[in-house]
């Protein structure tokens, strides 16, 4: 019997899969280099589903390993996000590689310090945390420097609109993980943490509005 962790899941899976071929396919039209970013970040998002998926239903798949993949493609996916916000900013790019060097770094440190095979919900809460603060970096050189783009059709304020409500959403109930777990049963604060990957899946269909956004590439920024 599936479970509501089980359909989230699986929802998450096929939405990200439709945003990696949209991405694949517009990539294949030559919609501007932008587009490499926005092929990568579904990729590597699919992969870490993926990777839960494997856990879920093959047993020999053990949890040690899960984790360890799901570590490397967390900061991977840190690292394309941080090139992709010094791509599209014009301004404050010195403070963005200052921030992107601190927060890769402690999210390095902190998920392989003690245990390389267990998770360490701290080092996400960084992570997601330093992808806000890239965000709103990201809306304050929009909104200053270009006021009145038309966001409508402007892809590259959807991705970051999508990573915006993600991050704001995940980083404190990654933060504030061992507290729930010690208030809450186990179902309700395994429901409480699928809200994360809800929060995915909404992101991923800004995504997909993102890669629909019709015009040229200088409309992407």
């Amino acid at each position: 019997m599936l479970t509501f962790f089980d359909i989230v899941i699986w929802s998450g899976t096929i939405v990200i899969f439709i945003s990696l071929v949209i991405s694949i396919l517009l990539h294949q039209k030559g919609n501007g280099q932008i587009f490499i970013f926005f092929f990568t970040l579904p990729l590597i998002a699919f992969l870490i589903s993926l990777n839960t998926i494997l856990h879920k239903y093959f047993y020999c798949y053990s949890l040690s390993i899960q984790y360890l993949i799901q570590k490397i493609l967390l900061l991977l996916q840190f690292v394309f996000w941080g090139l992709f916000f010094l791509s599209i900013v014009t301004t404050y790019k010195h403070t963005l590689k200052i921030l992107f060097t601190i927060f890769l770094s402690i999210s390095i440190f902190t998920m392989f310090y003690n245990n390389i095979y267990a998770p360490n919900f701290y080092s996400y809460a960084i992570i997601n945390l330093g992808i806000t603060i890239f965000c709103m970096i990201y809306f304050t050189n929009l909104f200053n420097i270009k006021p009145d783009l038309n966001l409508i059709k402007t892809a590259s304020f959807w991705i970051v609109a999508g990573a915006f409500f993600y991050s704001s959403v995940t980083f404190p109930l990654y933060f504030s993980h061992s507290f729930i777990q010690e208030i809450f049963p186990k179902n309700v604060a395994s429901n409480i943490f699928s809200s994360s990957n809800i929060s995915i899946i909404i992101m991923h269909f800004f995504f997909i509005k993102a890669y629909l956004c019709q015009g040229h590439r200088k409309r992407m920024f």
